[in-house]
């Protein structure tokens, strides 16, 4: 059975502007973070340690705020690879390197690469 029928395309030539710019960006406003000091990187870390049974020790705590300098994104990214690399529940100098060298892969895949 054949169909007849009509169609009728109704549109506007010129989108407005406003809908040409679809981005990402206009679903949530910007949220810019301060660099953390010394002691709030501290317990950023103890905090989100609690109730892990997972320890860093002090010498790690030093050396993650003197590479990430409080930046909240490097630190959140390098105590996640401690955190993985961590060995029965301790993360100690041992762990420091091979965790390191997984963040800065991760800040190169993330469009950072002016880390390495």
């Amino acid at each position: 059975m054949l169909h007849s029928g009509s169609y009728v395309y109704i549109g506007q030539f010129n989108v407005p502007r406003k809908q040409q710019k679809v981005s990402g960006r206009y679903f949530t406003p910007r949220l810019t973070l301060k660099r953390l000091s010394e002691e709030e990187c501290y317990h950023v870390i103890d905090r989100t340690l609690d109730e892990t049974g997972v320890v860093f020790e002090e010498t790690i705590k030093e050396k993650v705020y003197e590479y990430t300098e409080g930046h909240p994104y490097e630190l959140q990214v390098l105590c996640f690879n401690l955190y993985d690399n961590g060995i029965k529940g301790r993360v100690t100098l041992d762990q420091w390197s091979p965790a390191l060298n997984e963040t800065l892969l991760e800040f190169r895949r993330d469009g950072m690469g002016w880390y390495v």
